[in-house]
């Protein structure tokens, strides 16, 4: 356990990966604790004094690795805010940004489905999976093909 404390004491972004892995490994199937392990590996990203553009990197990381269920990210994102608030950091538009890309995301990958559904029916569980595993500019790409395409598997064909 002791390098775990260390691990957490540096500002060393190696140092931070390897102990979101770590957690991730930890909290897989413990959601609650993992909440509180993101919200503190967070908190400590400000309170080290990285750099702006560190602290969005790294945020970017853990939160693809400490990934939470609906509920818990709402109120991971409203004690961010919070937090932020009372530190009077000024990385705040920055954190708000990346939730509101990560927010379109969730948007444009509903809405694809939606259209999906509306031209072809039900929406079979792999078109779905790929949906909820693609980036944006795929999940674009895939919505500007539903009205000309004949078929689901044309609409996810890598190149047409």
């Amino acid at each position: 356990m002791d390098q775990l404390s260390d691990l957490k004491r540096s500002d060393n972004p190696f140092a931070i990966i390897t102990l979101v892995h770590l957690t991730a490994k930890r909290t897989k199937n413990h959601p609650d604790e993992r909440f509180q392990e993101k919200k503190n590996i967070t908190r400590s990203l400000y309170k080290q004094g990285l750099s702006r553009q560190k602290i969005i990197d790294l945020y970017r990381f853990i939160d693809g690795i400490l990934s939470l269920p609906e509920k818990l990210d709402a109120l991971f994102w409203e004690d961010l805010s919070r937090f932020e608030e009372s530190q009077k950091m000024p990385y705040v538009t920055s954190v708000e940004r990346i939730g509101i890309r990560k927010g379109e995301q969730i948007g444009e990958a509903k809405i694809l489905t939606r259209l999906l559904q509306r031209r072809f029916g039900i929406v079979p569980e792999w078109a779905s999976e790929k949906i909820a595993k693609a980036e944006p500019s795929s999940l674009e790409e895939w919505a500007d093909r539903v009205l000309d395409t004949p078929t689901l598997d044309e609409i996810f064909a890598d190149k047409l």
